[in-house]
């Protein structure tokens, strides 16, 4: 899945609405970019991490496939410390939950295109 077809994915749009930052999906022009801008929106002076604390909300209330694909979101937007914490160290594990297009957007945060 290249980024564009990522950014395009339901599973994408779930996420990034759920964590407050889909303005920063629509806008990415790449997987870099896309780290950048949801980085500096966490770093946000008036709202500092606040997007990893959308995270640990979503987590609790998302499906097992959201789940996968959040942490997967969380580790290719340089937050792979808080998406360990919030899976109690089992990120791997709870991979295998997702399916279909969930499945193939968490292994495009993953692979990143590289």
């Amino acid at each position: 899945m290249t980024f564009e077809e990522f950014r395009e994915s339901e599973p994408a749009k779930v996420t990034f609405t759920r964590l407050g930052v889909s303005q920063c999906l629509d806008e990415a022009a790449d997987w870099w970019d896309l780290r950048r801008r949801v980085v500096a929106a966490n770093a946000d002076e008036d709202k500092y991490g606040w997007v990893v604390m959308r995270a640990r909300k979503a987590y609790g209330v998302s499906s097992s496939g959201e789940r996968a694909v959040l942490v997967a979101v969380l580790h290719a937007c340089d937050f792979s410390r808080q998406a360990d914490s919030l899976c109690k160290g089992e990120a791997w594990r709870r991979m295998e939950s997702a399916s279909g297009e969930w499945r193939r957007a968490m292994a495009a945060c993953i692979a990143m295109e590289v």
